[in-house]
């Protein structure tokens, strides 16, 4: 399930970014300026820590969310976030966790409105998936 719904998040994300108009700059808000925009990223991380345990957590996140301007004061936003984590702990020479590991996928979909057409903020509304 997780697997199927991780690649239905990326083929919409996908088509989203493929479809979007080519610009030559990058609006400064994008609602604002009636474009639709999809944004994606990479973040990784590795920590270790020697505080009397021994530890040690490498991740990596990938990241999208679209913007998709309906009217003046009207649209939608979609976010998808897919991390995974790679884990291992010890504590007083025994080794509690060896090669764990974790994946956690975030999807949200909200409604957007201003009633001042995104110059000065405006309400969001949404809900979200985590697992």
């Amino acid at each position: 399930m997780q697997k199927t719904l991780l690649a239905l998040s990326i083929l919409s994300f996908a088509a989203a970014a493929s479809a979007a108009p080519d610009s030559q700059e990058t609006p400064l808000h994008p609602i604002k300026d009636g474009r639709y925009t999809v944004t994606t990223g990479y973040k990784h991380a590795n920590q270790k820590s020697n505080d009397g345990s021994k530890g040690s957590i490498d991740a990596f996140t990938l990241y999208g969310r679209a913007d998709i301007p309906l009217a003046q004061q009207h649209a939608v936003r979609a976010e998808l976030d897919y991390a995974h984590m790679s884990y291992d702990f010890k504590h007083n020479g025994q080794t509690l966790v060896d090669g764990g590991k974790n994946d956690v996928i975030d999807l949200y979909a909200g409604y957007l409105y201003s009633p001042s057409g995104f110059k000065q903020g405006g309400l969001r509304v949404g809900g979200g998936l985590l697992s």
